[in-house]
């Protein structure tokens, strides 16, 4: 249904050679515990997913116009790629381990409410490609 926020309750995970994770325009995944939804095949997101981290060997597919509240990478071989669409990353991208090819189509978002980080390590996964990072400026209140 449009405008739902589907809850998921404990660790959930995608790794049939098959699967696909699709989150519909006005949709909302929203984890609920410190675990986060990992994703070992693809993912078409026209909508919200609160937490995902991308893991496994396989090349993912990264498709739609959605937001990711906190996007984890963490892969052990093969990129995944943003081949469609735009993504929005508002909170944290966590680039833990592996290649995350951008294709000019990921966006860091600036707000009010604040502005979406990149997480440090010490040994670290890449970006490859254009980022957009943006960065709110109130308005003045001069008269």
């Amino acid at each position: 249904m449009k405008g739902c926020i589907h809850t998921l309750l404990a660790f959930f995970s995608l790794s049939t050679a098959q699967a696909q994770l699709q989150v519909a325009s006005g949709e909302t995944v929203k984890v609920t515990s410190v675990d986060e939804v990992r994703l070992f095949e693809d993912l078409q997101n026209n909508g919200t997913i609160e937490r995902i981290t991308f893991t496994g060997a396989s090349t993912q597919s990264v498709t739609g116009t959605g937001t990711i509240n906190h996007l984890k990478l963490n892969k052990s071989s093969n990129p995944a790629t943003i081949s469609s669409g735009m993504q929005s990353v508002t909170e944290t991208l966590d680039l833990a381990a592996g290649t995350l090819t951008s294709g000019g189509r990921l966006t860091l978002k600036s707000s009010s409410a604040g502005t979406a980080q990149v997480v440090q390590h010490t040994t670290a996964g890449t970006v490859d490609g254009n980022v957009v990072v943006e960065r709110h400026i109130p308005g003045s209140r001069k008269k």
